[in-house]
């Protein structure tokens, strides 16, 4: 017989609610986040069915794999799958939507009290606290690439989203997450032509077709930047946690989010309309009726659809993966997974790849070619051609940097990449630089 799903609701003895929940969170990166949750309740979908856990009866979160295990003041302990995919934080960075996948562990650290339960933490305004002490300048972090560089950038912050080139090449965009500006770096010169601040929370970039406009989004709020003065044009609220953006055009855009996809008029500076979907992340938009999603796919409407009207066409990807795209060919057709899997696409344009093989599980970024070649940039500090064919390697580089994004000018050859420091601890983010290096043989 089926089992029905079963909702349940774990409250605070007493009907008690607290109104700030702090907490701190302890992510696979290495990183630590203190600050006071933002949403109200979230579900575990374990062996009980779907269980509802109000955070104010929250102890604490801890991950093993694919499985979460809560722990409640009332002395519950519940496993299974989280959802939504994201937890919602607001600390001294701003607000920030913190993943579940790169979560290992969040603790309840303090309480405060007065809400009832219903009301939401959405509108509420944080704790006040006296502000730190100023700690003076970050101390830099030195680099050393064993292989000769051809340009530095001395970036000397994380990178939050995804970097992106504009349409003609001419300049590489990249949120600087420690300092929250947009960096423009001409890349011919590759050097910062220019910087201008973003809301905090800032996690995800999109530059129009024509290449004249920037969007940033994040934890409810979003960015205009006009990309030839580098200025900040406006920003408005959206209310939305955004795990990526898409721009259609100059005046609209598409904020993902676990739960949804929204258009954004940038006119109007608001949310015109929502398309029920899981959103996820970018992962090519090469082609501008297509965009391929970690979740699946969209097709997009004929340029110059009005906001309010735009019907947005979701599909889910119909092979699963085992590990997150990492890196895409020009076409489209070789992918390369974050555990190290060649990918190659089993039907034109749709989410749907068969496995190639495994090439190296440890891999934290790739950048690929035009060619049947695959750079894969692994965890020991190294670059390695891999034939996507044959799934030989051709050669391996010691760079002794963790590259995190790269990006490849076959004509030039020449490869530019972000890169922090190579350690033995796993991580997908940290403090770096932007290099440029020939191509390896």
């Amino acid at each position: 017989m089926k089992r029905a799903s079963i909702i349940l609701l774990v409250l605070l003895a007493g009907n008690a609610w607290a109104e700030s929940v702090e907490v701190e969170a302890s992510m696979k990166d290495g990183s630590l986040v203190k600050g006071s949750l933002l949403s109200d309740s979230f579900t575990v979908e374990g062996s009980l069915g779907t269980l509802k856990v109000i955070l104010g009866n929250l102890v604490s979160i801890t991950t093993n794999g694919e499985e979460v295990v809560v722990k409640t003041s009332d002395g519950s302990t519940l496993r299974g799958r989280l959802a939504p995919a994201e937890i919602r934080v607001h600390c001294a960075a701003g607000d920030l939507a913190l993943k579940v996948a790169d979560l290992k562990a969040l603790s309840v650290i303090g309480r405060g009290g007065g809400a009832p339960p219903g009301t939401g933490n959405r509108d509420r305004k944080p704790p006040v606290n006296p502000p730190p002490p100023n700690p003076g300048p970050r101390p830099a972090v030195e680099l050393k690439p064993q292989m000769t560089p051809l340009g530095t950038i001395e970036f000397q912050a994380s990178v939050a989203g995804r970097p992106l080139r504009t349409p003609d090449g001419k300049t590489l965009c990249a949120i600087n997450l420690s300092d929250l500006k947009l960096v423009l770096i001409d890349w011919a010169g590759f050097k910062v032509r220019g910087q201008c601040e973003v809301p905090p929370g800032s996690s995800a970039l999109a530059i129009s077709p024509d290449g004249t406009t920037a969007f940033v989004a994040g934890s409810r709020k979003f960015a205009v930047v006009d990309l030839a003065s580098g200025t900040l044009t406006s920003t408005f609220d959206i209310e939305l946690a955004a795990t990526d953006v898409l721009a259609t055009d100059a005046h609209t855009a598409l904020v993902l989010t676990a739960g949804e996809i929204s258009v954004v008029d940038i006119a109007k500076q608001g949310v015109v309309r929502r398309v029920p979907g899981p959103g996820g992340r970018v992962l090519d938009d090469s082609r501008p009726d297509r965009i391929l999603l970690s979740t699946g796919f969209i097709k997009l409407p004929a340029p110059g659809t009005d906001p309010s009207a735009m019907d947005v066409a979701f599909s889910p990807k119909t092979r699963s993966t085992a590990g997150e795209l990492t890196g895409l060919t020009p076409d489209g057709r070789i992918a390369v997974t974050a555990d190290g899997q060649v990918l190659r696409r089993a039907r034109s344009y749709v989410a749907d790849f068969l496995k190639a093989g495994l090439v190296d599980h440890n891999s934290c970024a790739s950048g690929l070619t035009k060619t049947h070649q695959v750079l894969l940039f692994s965890d020991d500090g190294s670059v390695k051609v891999i034939d996507s064919l044959t799934l030989e390697t051709k050669s391996t580089t010691p760079l002794n940097v963790r590259v995190e994004w790269a990006f490849v000018d076959e004509e030039a050859g020449t490869m530019s990449v972000f890169a922090s420091a190579w350690s033995a601890a796993p991580r997908r983010t940290g403090v770096g630089n932007w290099f440029r290096f020939a191509l390896p043989k």
